[in-house]
């Protein structure tokens, strides 16, 4: 059988002076794409013999920076699906419905920072009280956030079918490891300075989805459907001077999140349901 070959494991240790026979070795992983930098750059395709071969040639014991290939492995992005149409940025992206028409106004449109500037969005207090990107809302605008949060969990629960979950704020590295936030974006972070690997999640996707983790779930068990609100802290350390009024920009923003666990066959179908209740909060 021909092997793709990358990082080799064997499960094997001698000294270098012993004999090594092919029935010692035996091999564990194997990745396929190719690596850049460093004496782990090595893309092979050999068959078994080749292989043995390849070993008999390296001096003993074999030193392998297990941390770079987890790092590297763990880099790897999802696989866009084939219907995705390819498209340079952007700008090639394809409308696919539009609910609505946009409203056309007489006057010049204010962004929401001008409309919140008697104090309703107060940035000065959030900088006094913590630092840039931070925020303090009052009176009107407060209770319009708890408002639209609480109403779009219970949208959620009493008419998509959702179970209403609340985690904690706080989360640690293996969440982060499990749904991909590490190690690419570590520097997004805000990390708690001390040794519990302990993070402030940026997402509630983190300890929501981290509920089906070192857990086997029976096919009778799904569709599992979870609704669950957040706040989310994010550093941006790669943003500055980019749209910085948005409120993604902000270190600390709101979000309610909503998870599916289902069967690979049924995934199609749960992304275009999970849209559809996205827009749904959108279209009342």
């Amino acid at each position: 059988t021909t092997l793709n070959l990358f990082f080799i494991s064997a499960s094997f240790c001698k000294k270098e002076t012993d004999k090594i026979s092919e029935a010692d070795v035996v091999i564990e992983i194997t990745y396929a794409p190719k690596h850049s930098g460093g004496s782990l750059d090595r893309v092979l395709n050999v068959d078994q013999t080749s292989l043995f071969s390849l070993f008999l040639n390296w001096k003993f014991p074999i030193f392998l920076d297990l941390e770079e290939i987890d790092n590297f492995v763990l880099s790897i992005p999802n696989l866009i699906d084939e219907d995705v149409p390819d498209g340079v940025d952007e700008t090639e992206n394809i409308e696919i419905r539009k609910e609505g028409k946009p409203r056309a106004f007489a006057f010049t449109v204010k962004d929401h920072l001008e409309i919140g500037r008697n104090h309703e969005i107060d940035m000065e207090a959030g900088v006094r009280i913590t630092g840039s990107r931070f925020k303090v809302l009052r009176n009107d605008i407060a209770h319009l956030q708890r408002a639209l949060i609480n109403f779009m969990i219970d949208t959620h629960v009493d008419e998509h079918g959702y179970e209403e979950v609340y985690v904690p704020y706080i989360v640690n590295k293996n969440s982060l490891l499990g749904t991909g936030q590490l190690p690419k974006f570590e520097e997004d972070l805000f990390k708690i300075n001390n040794e519990s690997n302990f993070y402030l999640t940026s997402t509630a996707e983190v300890p929501v989805t981290n509920l089906f983790r070192d857990e086997i779930l029976e096919s009778k068990q799904l569709p599992l459907k979870y609704v669950c609100h957040t706040p989310c802290f994010r550093s941006e350390a790669g943003s500055y001077g980019k749209d910085t009024r948005g409120i993604m920009r902000l270190h600390q923003f709101e979000k309610v999140e909503l998870v599916q666990a289902v069967e690979a066959t049924d995934s199609d179908d749960a992304l275009e349901e999970l849209t559809n209740h996205a827009e749904n909060i959108l279209k009342n």
